[in-house]
């Protein structure tokens, strides 16, 4: 088996957008049909009362607003005056970077989104580790190279390179043993 999945540089290609055909528990697709947008820079473009609330008309969709394996996902919008001089709960605690808060949430919640709580010093920090990260090296490419030469296990490689990571610098690492029980 090979394959250049260890390389410095992560590939990025358009997906499909996801659609309701697949079963909950396929987790190929789930993975294969991930997106992300983490920020919104209110300073650049304000965003359109109308805009808001299409925004909050659809995260109040009960049945939009299900995963894929029946959990309630939660995210509420805060603006930075509903949030000023507070803190971002998190595994740990965020003192720098951040004007909003969010309290301990049962298991299995997802944390409030705040698209104007980015600060100065989180952007430069974050920015930063970026760039150590190598996070803009992206060539173009169409998944992993030569997919047919992981043989069985080709999907689930793939899989594994599109999984979400904290910083979208995608940090897997795969270890293959032959003749495993799994």
């Amino acid at each position: 088996m090979g394959g250049n999945i260890g390389t410095s540089n992560a590939i990025f290609r358009d997906r499909a957008a996801p659609d309701s055909s697949f079963s909950e528990f396929d987790a190929f697709k789930l993975c294969m049909s991930r997106k992300s947008v983490r920020k919104y820079d209110r300073q650049k473009q304000e965003l359109e009362p109308q805009i808001q609330e299409k925004i909050n008309s659809y995260l109040n969709d009960e049945k939009k607003m299900t995963g894929p394996f029946g959990s309630r996902i939660r995210i509420i919008l805060r603006s930075t005056e509903q949030a000023e001089d507070q803190k971002l709960g998190t595994y740990g605690m965020i003192k720098v970077g951040y004007a909003d808060r969010n309290e301990a949430k049962a298991s299995g919640s997802i944390v409030e989104a705040n698209p104007n709580s980015r600060k100065p010093l989180y952007n430069m920090i974050f920015k930063g580790l970026r760039e150590k990260l190598g996070g803009k090296s992206r060539i173009n490419g169409n998944g992993i190279e030569n997919k047919e030469e992981w043989g069985d296990i080709g999907n689930g490689v793939e899989a594994v390179h599109w999984c979400p990571s904290g910083m979208n610098s995608q940090p897997w690492r795969v270890f293959v043993v032959e003749n495993a029980a799994g």
